[in-house]
C-alpha cells in the first residue's frame, strides 16, 4: 500500500519520469498539435497502477483521503464521486431501495427533484410519491408539518411499509433552505430514511451554524463539492450519517459504481484531495475563533444583499453564499446588462437572477457587482412593489405509467399546444422553474400546457 496521500503520490508517480506503458493514451504528455498547455494536466493524469488505489475498491491513498474528508463532515462514510451528484443521488436511491427490501418501494419526494433524480426512478424502478408543491413553482414548499400528512394518507392506504425514504432539495437552485431537522425528524419517526438533495450545499459544513443536512438528521447527502469548494467540475461526494443503518455504508461503493465510470478521473480526486488540508484549517479556525473565509464570504454577501436591497432590487433565497435577484420578465434581460461588465452570473430566466460565491470571490468582485446593480438600476426597479411575473397556476398532474415501465417505449416530438392528454416521455422543464411541471409517465394536461408556454418550451417527447 503506498504511503501519504493522492497528491504527493502523484507528484512521485511524474517525477520518476517512468515510461507509462498504461492507459491513457498521452501517456503524461501532450502531442505538438494539441498544445503545450495540456502538458501539466496530462502528467498527473493516471490510472489504477500499482499504489494508486481503486476508487470502488478503495482500500489505500484514495480510501485515506475519503476518511478525512468524513471528518470534515461528521460523517460515517463520505465517498468520492468524480461523475458529480448526478451519480450521487443515483447511488442514494440505490442504497435507499435496497436497504427498503420490498417489492415495490416507493420513495417521496419533494417536486423539486433534479432530473438525476428521475433517472434514479426510472432505472431502478421505484414509485415516486409526490409531496404537494407550495403556492410558488419556484419553491417545493416541503415543510414536516406537510411531509407528516403525507406519511399519514400513505398509512391509511397501507403503503407506508413500502416507503423507502424520504427524498428532499435543500438548498434549492435559488437558495431556499428547507426545516431539515424538522423534516428528517418526521421521516425517522415513521420509519423513513432521509434522503437530502444538497448539490448547492458542500461549503454548509464550514459554517458556524449548523447548516448542513447531516448535521441537522439526514441519513444520506449528495454534495456537489464543485458547485461551491475549490474542486475541478465533477467533483461530488455522497456523505452517510454516522447514525444510519450500517448497510448504507456496506454497500455505498457497489451503489456509486453502478453509477459510474470504471476509470474516474484522478484529475478531480486529486482535486479534492488536495482540498483537504485547506478544508481542516477552516474547521480548525471555526472551533477556535469562530470565523474562517466561508463566515467572512458569508457576510460579505450579506453586506452585498442588504446593499442591493436599499437600491430597490428584490432579494429571493436565505442561502448564505447564493444571492438571487427576482426581477419579473426581466431576468435574462437583467443578465445581458451584467454580462455587459463582464459579470456572468450563475443562471438567469425571465424572472429570477441567480448568483453564487465563494471564498475565492476577492473584494474587486464585490465591488464590481454593487457598482453594475447601481449603474443598472433605474432600468430594473421602479420604486413600485414588484409586479407579479404572471406564473400560471399548478396541480401535480395525473400518473398513468412509472418512468421504469415506459424507459423504452416509443416515443414523438410534437408541439407542446398540441400535447394535451398525451403522456409525457420526457421531464421537459428549464431550471428553474424549481418545480418540475411534467416527469415522464405523467398526464399532459392544461396546467402543465400553460406552464410550458410560459418558459418558451415549444416541443416535448410523448409515448406513442
Amino acid at each position: 500500500m503506498a504511503k501519504g496521500n493522492i497528491t504527493e503520490f502523484i507528484d512521485g508517480y511524474v517525477e520518476s519520469h517512468a515510461t507509462r506503458l498504461h492507459m491513457p493514451g498521452h501517456k503524461g504528455k501532450a502531442v505538438p498539435q494539441c498544445g503545450d498547455g495540456l502538458n501539466v494536466m496530462f502528467e498527473r493524469d493516471i490510472t489504477e497502477i500499482e499504489g494508486a488505489d481503486a476508487l470502488y475498491v478503495a482500500d489505500g491513498i484514495i480510501g485515506e483521503s475519503e476518511k478525512r474528508m468524513a471528518g470534515i463532515y461528521d460523517a460515517g462514510e463520505s465517498l468520492y464521486s468524480a461523475g458529480g451528484s448526478s451519480q450521487s443521488i443515483k447511488a442514494m436511491c440505490f442504497l435507499a431501495v435496497r436497504y427498503s427490501k420490498t417489492a415495490r418501494p416507493i420513495i417521496v419526494a419533494g417536486r423539486n427533484a433534479h432530473i438525476s433524480f428521475i433517472h434514479a426512478a426510472g432505472l431502478l424502478g421505484f414509485d415516486i410519491s409526490w409531496l404537494k408543491p407550495g403556492s410558488s413553482l419556484c419553491e417545493s414548499g416541503v415543510t414536516p408539518e406537510s411531509l407528516e400528512e403525507h406519511l399519514k394518507g400513505l398509512e391509511r392506504e397501507g403503503k407506508l411499509d413500502r416507503v423507502a425514504g424520504v427524498y428532499v432539495t435543500s438548498p434549492d437552485y435559488l437558495g431556499n433552505r428547507l426545516d431539515i431537522r424538522g423534516i428528517s425528524e418526521v421521516a425517522h419517526r415513521y420509519g423513513c430514511l432521509c434522503l437530502v438533495d444538497n448539490a448547492h450545499g458542500a461549503y454548509l459544513a464550514m459554517m458556524k451554524q449548523a447548516l448542513h443536512p447531516l448535521a441537522l438528521g439526514a441519513d444520506m447527502t449528495a454534495d456537489s463539492a464543485h458547485k461551491t469548494l475549490p474542486v475541478l467540475t465533477g467533483g461530488s461526494l455522497l456523505n452517510i450519517s454516522k447514525t444510519a443503518p450500517a448497510e448504507l455504508g456496506r454497500d455505498a461503493k457497489q451503489a456509486l459504481l453502478l453509477f459510474g465510470s470504471t476509470s474516474p478521473s484522478y484529475l478531480i480526486m486529486e482535486s479534492m484531495d488536495r482540498l483537504l488540508p485547506y478544508l481542516e484549517e477552516q474547521k480548525k479556525l471555526l472551533d477556535e475563533t469562530g470565523d474562517n473565509d466561508f463566515e467572512t464570504a458569508a457576510r460579505k454577501v450579506s453586506d452585498l444583499r442588504d446593499k442591493l436591497a436599499e437600491q430597490g432590487w428584490e432579494i429571493y433565497g436565505d442561502e448564505p453564499l447564493k444571492l438571487t435577484i427576482k426581477v419579473p420578465e426581466n431576468g435574462e434581460r437583467l443578465a445581458a446588462e451584467l454580462r455587459n461588465c463582464d459579470i456572468e452570473c450563475e443562471f438567469a430566466d425571465r424572472d429570477f437572477l441567480v448568483m453564487m460565491w465563494s471564498p475565492a470571490n476577492d473584494d474587486e468582485d464585490y465591488e464590481r457587482v454593487s457598482h453594475a446593480f447601481a449603474e443598472v438600476r433605474n432600468e430594473f426597479v421602479t420604486g413600485d412593489a414588484a409586479s407579479d411575473s404572471g406564473l400560471p397556476t399548478y396541480s401535480l398532474p395525473e400518473v398513468k405509467f412509472r418512468y421504469s415501465d415506459i424507459l423504452f417505449s416509443d416515443y414523438e416530438e410534437i408541439e407542446v399546444s398540441e400535447a394535451l392528454g398525451r403522456v409525457s416521455m420526457e421531464a421537459a422543464a428549464k431550471c428553474p422553474p424549481a418545480i418540475l411541471p411534467i416527469v415522464p409517465g405523467e398526464v399532459i394536461n392544461e396546467d402543465v400546457i400553460k406552464i410550458l408556454n410560459f418558459y418558451g418550451i415549444k416541443t416535448i417527447r410523448v409515448r406513442i
